[in-house]
C-alpha cells in the first residue's frame, strides 16, 4: 500500500504539474477535496522490521486535498487510517491484526523541485500474542539537477 501509495502522488503531482503553466494563469489557487470510505486492497509485502512476506488486506478511509498555487506549484496532503490484517504468506509464524494510519504531505514546485514526507503508524496483535508497533517517517527531496535524496527513520520495538 505505502509503495503504491507513494508512486500515486509522485505521479498525480508530476500530471498536474504539466498543466499548472495553463491553470496558474487565472492567478488563483485551485483547490480540490476527495474523501473515501471502505477501500480495501490487498497485497504481499514485508512488515515493517521485518524480511518475512506477508499476504496483506487493509481496509481504510481517508482523504486527499490539494492545491494547485497561483505560482504553478503543488501541495498534496492525504491521511487515511483503517485497519489490517497479515498472514504470514509461507503459512509459518504468527498472523497480525490491528489498525494503522498513513499520512503524506508535500510541495512539487514549478521547477520541478520538491518534498514530500510520509508518516505510517501500525498498531496490532499477532495470534500468538505478540505486539506489533511501528512509527516509520519517510522525506523524499526530489531536485531534477541532483540525486534524490529518500531518507527513512523506522521505530520497531
Amino acid at each position: 500500500m505505502l509503495r503504491g501509495t507513494l508512486s500515486l502522488i509522485w505521479i498525480l503531482a508530476l500530471v498536474l504539474a504539466m498543466a499548472s503553466s495553463a491553470l496558474a494563469a487565472d492567478n488563483g489557487a485551485i483547490n480540490t477535496t476527495q474523501t473515501y470510505q471502505d477501500q480495501t486492497e490487498s497485497f504481499t509485502d514485508t512488515l515493517f522490521c521485518s524480511d518475512k512476506l506477508y499476504n496483506i488486506t487493509v481496509t481504510y478511509n481517508g482523504v486527499e486535498h490539494m492545491t494547485i498555487l497561483p505560482n504553478g506549484g503543488i501541495t498534496v496532503t492525504e491521511t487515511e487510517t483503517g485497519t489490517f490484517t497479515a498472514v504470514p504468506a509461507d503459512g509459518t509464524g504468527p498472523s497480525y491484526s490491528g489498525k494503522f494510519t498513513f499520512w503524506s504531505g508535500g510541495l512539487l514546485k514549478p521547477d520541478d523541485t520538491g518534498a514530500f514526507t510520509f508518516t505510517i503508524t501500525i498498531h496490532g496483535m499477532g495470534s500468538d500474542g505478540t505486539d506489533l508497533q511501528v512509527h516509520a517517517t519517510f522525506h523524499d527531496n526530489a531536485n531534477p539537477n541532483t540525486e534524490r535524496a529518500f531518507q527513512k527513520i523506522m521505530h520497531c520495538p
